[in-house]
């Protein structure tokens, strides 16, 4: 079905002394302020309280509703009450518009499905979208006298919160490992968690606070033992897990709620039932150890398993291999002692992530060569111990 556009400009002249139309309305305070989440009713009813200035309003009226929420509008000919329901976060501001359309052709006021005010035009100017005969939608510009005319705004906006998501609430990723080129090690097993801003834009971030629940999970996936609870204000939550878990993973699960403390009434919270404007969701987070080379480190026997440590780096050079490293889980204490061929001990290091600039422990460079590394965890286990030898060409 097309939809076309017919601009008329319609003068209309007034005979006689017609009654001037004032447009007002009012609502339940107590629903000036929701939440919206899954099942919660956001119903607001809207009372007409339109008069005329001489009592006697012509039956011609029609009422045309606009909740602010770019929903179609209610376009009503009688002032019974006016109902509608938020779905949405946002502030919206209620318009009620009131139109005698007694100068009105018939067969364009009896099909009106959208009002719009030119407010830029010499005298009141409404675009009409109405069905024609054929059930075709038009639009026409009509100038109708001021007094056949009157609107009018809710004096405060409907605020509406909702802690609902319609994707993944929250994302997350490894530590350090935000880019192609690296000069750190990465620490697989520390993560760091965000609220997803593209999917969570409320109006008013502000508003807003964030409880995090870590669990162990099962082979299938469901929630075991609690890991972490966490309540936050940040958008962001950097926790290190205690072991490798890839098949099935963690459970990670994010509860968006509003901050009632926020208020700047307190009385508010429990006056507008704020108290559980709460969603919830869980994802299970697979947690791999990078210690190990791709090929190897899904292997569930750690006799299988390859240490992923580099034999080259090159100190000075200004490129990627500035530094000796290799990837620790972020969990266990990692030693590395680097020797020189006469089997002297040059550097040493002990931390859950390790990184040699090619500097002795006295802070001199040690001159290009073949050196020996002797890599050992705290966890008696043969995954995590490694020997060999790097190599270090200096470039300065």
């Amino acid at each position: 079905m097309k939809s076309f556009v017919i601009i008329l400009f319609f003068v209309l002249c007034v005979i006689g002394v017609e009654a001037q139309v004032e447009a007002n309305f009012s609502f339940d305070g107590s629903r000036a302020i929701m939440c919206y989440t899954a099942g919660k009713d956001t119903r607001v009813d809207f009372r007409n309280t339109s008069t005329c200035n001489d009592g006697a309003c012509p039956t011609t009226l029609v009422y045309v509703w606009d909740f602010g929420d770019n929903s179609a509008q209610t376009i009503k000919k009688d002032k019974t009450t006016a109902s509608h329901s938020y779905t949405a976060d946002g502030q919206f501001s209620v318009l009620l518009q009131v139109i005698n359309t007694a100068t009105i052709p018939d067969s364009i006021s009896n099909t009106i499905t959208h009002v719009e005010l030119d407010a830029l035009a010499p005298a009141t100017s409404l675009m009409l979208t109405f069905r024609n005969t054929v059930g075709q939608l038009q639009t026409v510009l009509l100038q109708i006298p001021d007094t056949d005319y009157s609107s009018r705004r809710s004096p405060r906006p409907i605020t509406v919160y909702s802690p609902l998501v319609s994707s993944d609430n929250f994302v997350y990723s490894i530590r350090n490992d935000n880019s192609e080129k690296r000069d750190e090690p990465i620490e697989s097993f520390a993560y760091q968690f965000e609220v997803n801003t593209a999917e969570f834009r409320p109006f008013d971030m502000n508003m807003w606070t964030y409880y995090w629940t870590i669990f162990k999970s099962d082979e299938q996936g469901n929630p075991t033992q609690t890991l972490k609870n966490a309540h936050i204000d940040s958008l962001r939550l950097y926790y290190t897990f205690p072991a490798e878990n890839f098949s099935t993973g963690y459970v990670v699960q994010l509860k968006i709620a509003l901050d009632s403390s926020k208020f700047e009434y307190q009385s508010d919270v429990s006056y507008y039932n704020l108290e559980n404007c709460v969603a919830s969701q869980a994802q299970v987070v697979p947690v791999m150890d990078y210690f190990f080379t791709e090929a190897t480190r899904r292997n569930p026997n750690p006799l299988d398993r390859t240490a992923l440590v580099p034999n080259i780096f090159t100190p000075g050079g200004g490129d990627e291999n500035e530094v000796f490293f290799f990837d620790t889980n972020g969990a266990n204490i990692f030693s590395v002692r680097i020797f020189n061929s006469w089997g002297n001990v040059v550097y040493s290091e002990e931390s859950t992530s390790i990184r040699w600039d090619g500097k002795n422990s006295a802070g001199m460079n040690c001159p290009s060569g073949v050196y020996y590394y002797v890599i050992q965890s705290n966890e008696a286990d043969e995954r995590h111990e490694r020997g060999g030898f790097i190599h270090l060409f200096r470039q300065n």
